[in-house]
C-alpha cells in the first residue's frame, strides 16, 4: 500500500547560474545532511521535460505530486520564456519530498527548472544534457502544441538547423528535440496537443521509423486507448465469438471531434493486429472527407467545420472491410476522447460487437448481437486516467512498444492515402 500523503518542498526554488547547478544540488544535500534529517535522496530515472509556456511548466509542477511517488528522480523541466531581443538562461533549483502518514519526509527529489527567453531556446540541449544522472534512464516529455511547418520524413534529420523555427513547429525535425533525443532512453509525446494531429500522426512514424528504438517513442493518445483495446479484446476471449474476427467488414468509430488522433490510432491497431491493409487502389471517389482536422485541406490549414466524416476501404484476406469514422460534439466534462466503437460482420451469420461511453465518460455499455446466438450485454466502469497517472503509466515501460509503433505506422498510412485521395479530387 502506498503510504505517501502528499508532496512538501524541502528546498524552496533557489535562483542559480546554469553554471551552478550541479553545484547547488549538491549543497542541498549537504544540508539535510547537516541538520540530521532522515530523508532518502531517490533516482530511478531522469525526466526532461519541454514546455512550451511558463503557464504551462505550473501545470508539471502541479502534476509532479502524483508523478514522482511512483517514479522519483531528477526532474528538468525545460520552459520557453518570452521571445525577448536579449537571448538568456534562467535556472532554478529546488528539492521535494514525499512525506508519510505520520508527516515525516521520506522519499526525496530534485527539480530543476531552466528558462530559455529568446534564441537562447538553442541552448537548452547544453545546458541540459550535462544535468542527466549517469546510468540511469532518461525519458524526453515533449508538451509543445505542434503544427506542421517542415517537410518531414527526411533522409535524416540534420544536427542543425537555421533559428527560424517557431513556437509550435514540429519537434521532429527541431535541433532541440533531435539533440535531446539523441541522449534519451524513451520519447514521450501527445498527440492530442498537436494542432493538427492527423497531419502529425505522418511525422511522429516518421520519427519512430528514423529513431528504430534509439530512443524508443510513445503517444499518451494510445495510452488513452488502453481501456477501449481491452474492452474489444474481451469481446473474442470465447471461441465461438472469436471465430467472427476474420470476418468483419465493417468498423464505425466515433469520436470527440477534438481528438481525430485517438480513432486513428484505434483503427490502426485493428488494422495492424488482423492483418488488414489500406487499399491505396481504391479511387478517391471511395473517400468522404467533410473535414479530418488539417489533413483535408492542407498541413498549415486549420479545420473549418466540425462533425468530419471518412469513410475508407481496407483490405482483408479474402473480403473489403469498410471503415467510418464520424467525429461528435466534446463532451464538456471529459473532453478528447472515444463515443463509441461498432465492429460487425454483415453477412450471414451476422454479428455486432460495440461499445458505447456515456457523456459523463464514467461507464461504458458493451453488447454483443448474433444470428442464431444469445445476446450479451454488460455496463463496465470507463476509467479516464488523467495526464500524470497515463505519464505514470507510460514511465513504467522503457523499452520499445511494437504493439504501439505497428498501429502508429497503419494509422499514418490511411492519413496518407486520404490526404491523396483528397488532392486527386482537388479539395
Amino acid at each position: 500500500m502506498n503510504t505517501f500523503q502528499s508532496l512538501e518542498t524541502f528546498s524552496e526554488p533557489r535562483y542559480i547560474s546554469i553554471a551552478g547547478i550541479e553545484r547547488e544540488l549538491q549543497r542541498l544535500w549537504r544540508s539535510a545532511v547537516e541538520a540530521d534529517q532522515a530523508i532518502l535522496r531517490a533516482s530511478s530515472l531522469n525526466l526532461l521535460i519541454f514546455s512550451p509556456s511558463p503557464e504551462d511548466a505550473d501545470a508539471v509542477t502541479a502534476m509532479l505530486n502524483d508523478l514522482v511517488a511512483r517514479h522519483p528522480g531528477r526532474v528538468v523541466i525545460m520552459v520557453e520564456g518570452e521571445r525577448t531581443e536579449e537571448p538568456g538562461l534562467e535556472a532554478w533549483v529546488s528539492a521535494y519530498c514525499l512525506t508519510t502518514g505520520a508527516g515525516r519526509k521520506h522519499l526525496c527529489c530534485e527539480q530543476v527548472i531552466i528558462v530559455a527567453h529568446g534564441d537562447a531556446r538553442y541552448d537548452l540541449p547544453s545546458a541540459v544534457i550535462p544535468l542527466v544522472v549517469a546510468d540511469l534512464p532518461v525519458v524526453l516529455c515533449w508538451r509543445g502544441k505542434e503544427t506542421v511547418e517542415s517537410a518531414f520524413p527526411r533522409q535524416e534529420i540534420p544536427e542543425q538547423h537555421s533559428h527560424t523555427s517557431r513556437r509550435g513547429a514540429s519537434p521532429f525535425g527541431d535541433q532541440i528535440f533531435d539533440r535531446l533525443a539523441r541522449t534519451c532512453d524513451r520519447i514521450i509525446v501527445d498527440s492530442d496537443r498537436f494542432e493538427n494531429p492527423t497531419a502529425e500522426l505522418v511525422h511522429l512514424a516518421e520519427a519512430v521509423r528514423y529513431y528504430q528504438g534509439q530512443p524508443a517513442i510513445t503517444d499518451l493518445n494510445w495510452a488513452r486507448l488502453t481501456t477501449w483495446r481491452q474492452l474489444t479484446a474481451q469481446f473474442f476471449d470465447s471461441p465461438d465469438l472469436c471465430a467472427y474476427l476474420p470476418r468483419l467488414n465493417r468498423v464505425t468509430v466515433e469520436y470527440e471531434d477534438t481528438n481525430p488522433a485517438q480513432a486513428l490510432l484505434l483503427v490502426g491497431w485493428l488494422g495492424s493486429r488482423l492483418g488488414w491493409e489500406p487499399d491505396t487502389g481504391v479511387s478517391s471517389s471511395a473517400f468522404r472527407v467533410s473535414s479530418l482536422d488539417s489533413a483535408s485541406t492542407g498541413p498549415n490549414s486549420k479545420p473549418e467545420t466540425r462533425n468530419s466524416e471518412l469513410t475508407l476501404r481496407l483490405r482483408s484476406p479474402g473480403h473489403v472491410v469498410e471503415v467510418e469514422l464520424r467525429a461528435t460534439e466534446p463532451s464538456e466534462d471529459v473532453p478528447c476522447g472515444l463515443a463509441s466503437l461498432v465492429l460487425a460482420v454483415e453477412e450471414a451469420p451476422a454479428a455486432r460487437f460495440s461499445i458505447s461511453c456515456d457523456r459523463q465518460r464514467m461507464y461504458a455499455i458493451t453488447s454483443v448481437e448474433r444470428d442464431g446466438g444469445s445476446g450479451m450485454r454488460r455496463t463496465v466502469v470507463m476509467e479516464s486516467p488523467g495526464e500524470a497517472e497515463l505519464m505514470a503509466q507510460e514511465l513504467d515501460i522503457l523499452g520499445r512498444d511494437r504493439v504501439f509503433e505497428d498501429a502508429l505506422d497503419f494509422a499514418s498510412q490511411i492519413v496518407r492515402i486520404v490526404i491523396i485521395a483528397i488532392n486527386g479530387n482537388g479539395n
